[in-house]
């Protein structure tokens, strides 16, 4: 139909033309050109070639007129004004969105464990903002995240262990740059997957100043968190992580649980970020994104969906902040602590009253003869006396001799207990962290 009205338009102008016939717009100028025409006369018949010039100059004009319209038909509609192809391509971008796959090694994470928590801010490619949180769990849900064309920040919220241990998260966010999606049989996959490695922090080196910068961020995320956060998956976010965290050997119960009405109270009804979305929508937490709406006229203005935040003031996302997000600055707290190398011991040690010493004591005598034979008794003096008497030796005297014998005596004392104080050293050791920004501890 569009084709007919051209070779119309073509047609009129062309057919037209032999008549001169001048439009009641145009007869004001054919009036004037006739006038010079007959101005020209000169008697002999010139009036009437006179008219004819003006004649065909007004042809030649309304000729002219036709082939700008017929351009224009031809030509279609106007040319787009400067900016708006390079703000549909972005705007293309923003909806082609892509899979990013979270892998996380973190030892001890299994049933029973809260979902690490994955902060995600940028700018996709639309110039659209991006600012949201997702929940990771042991199982493989929430692995995979929708991400369009843009560069963003990858940050790590510990999960907490049904023992009460945590994980290390690393101190700066990681940059993730997705250029576009690759096209697969099955699905879009994206540029760049995340890969992240967590050491575990045993229990009992948990300190409750850890557990409430865990549970601070969960209060915060499940307002402002996708569906893997709001609502139902919400509160189980939050009863798992308080639940664990009370197991911890070093918890305060009561700040464990002032802290999980805080979070559930915080939880929003829907999410802050559509399911089929990429961005933070900041809806007030009341009504569900409107996933399917249209761009705005307006070049200026953001789509509905594809990623970006609403720039509108006047509704607030619930439990959301439209502040930017903050990076933790870790800055390691450090003490001197006695380290001990060895216990203290009692011992049982000896204790001597008196040395021991060696006495000399008689223990008898016996009868020394002048002539060397010695008896023991003075019935063997005298039968020695008439022996001698009768072998003609009468001259023996003898005298009385003493024996003596060394005895040995120990040496006297009692045991006491003496008391040895534990050996050590000092050492400078890290007792936690402190963020530089803000205040928070872990």
């Amino acid at each position: 139909m569009e084709e007919e009205k051209k070779n119309e338009s073509v047609e009129k102008c062309t057919t037209n033309a032999p008549n001169a016939e001048v439009p009641d717009g145009n007869k004001e100028t054919a009036d004037t050109l006739e006038f010079e025409g007959e101005g020209s006369s000169d008697g002999n018949g010139n009036e009437k070639s006179g008219r004819r010039r003006a004649i065909a100059i007004a042809v030649l004009l309304l000729a002219t007129l036709c082939l700008g319209i017929g351009a224009f038909v031809f030509g279609g509609t106007q040319p787009q004004k400067d900016g708006q192809g390079s703000a549909a391509q972005r705007q293309k971008d923003s909806d082609q969105s892509v899979s990013v796959e979270l892998t996380i090694d973190a030892e001890g994470w299994a049933d029973g464990s809260s979902p690490f928590l994955v902060h995600v801010t940028g700018e996709t490619n639309a110039e659209d903002a991006v600012d949201f949180w997702h929940a990771v769990w042991p199982d493989g849900t929430g692995k995979a995240i929708e991400l369009s064309a843009g560069t963003y920040r990858i940050g790590w919220i510990s999960a907490i262990n049904a023992d009460g241990s945590i994980y290390r998260t690393p101190e700066a966010p990681v940059e993730v740059v997705i250029d576009d999606a690759v096209e697969t049989d099955d699905s879009d996959t994206a540029a760049a997957d995340v890969e992240e490695s967590f050491e575990q922090v045993p229990a009992d080196q948990v300190t409750q100043e850890d557990l409430d910068a865990i549970l601070e961020d969960i209060k915060d995320a499940v307002g402002s968190g996708d569906d893997t956060l709001a609502g139902e998956a919400g509160q189980t976010v939050v009863d798992t992580a308080t639940g664990n965290a009370a197991n911890n050997p070093n918890a305060d119960k009561d700040a464990i649980e002032d802290a999980k009405e805080e979070a559930e109270g915080n939880v929003a009804d829907t999410p802050d970020k559509p399911e089929t979305g990429t961005g933070s929508s900041q809806n007030t937490g009341n009504e569900k994104p409107a996933t399917d709406s249209k761009p705005a006229a307006d070049t200026n203005s953001k789509p509905a969906t594809g990623g970006g935040s609403s720039s509108s003031s006047e509704s607030k996302p619930s439990g959301g902040s439209s502040k930017p997000a903050h990076t933790h600055n870790w800055v390691a707290q450090t003490s001197q602590q006695w380290v001990q190398d060895s216990a203290a011991w009692d011992e049982q040690v000896w204790v001597q009253d008196s040395a021991a010493w060696d006495e000399t004591v008689q223990t008898g005598s016996y009868v020394q003869c002048s002539c060397g034979y010695s008896c023991g008794s003075t019935g063997e003096w005298d039968a020695h006396v008439q022996a001698q008497i009768a072998a003609g030796s009468y001259n023996h005297s003898y005298s009385v001799v003493p024996k003596y014998e060394t005895v040995h005596h120990e040496a006297t004392g009692h045991y006491e207990t003496v008391h040895h104080d534990a050996t050590g050293h000092y050492e400078t050791v890290t007792t936690g962290y402190k963020c530089s920004g803000c205040g928070a501890t872990k």
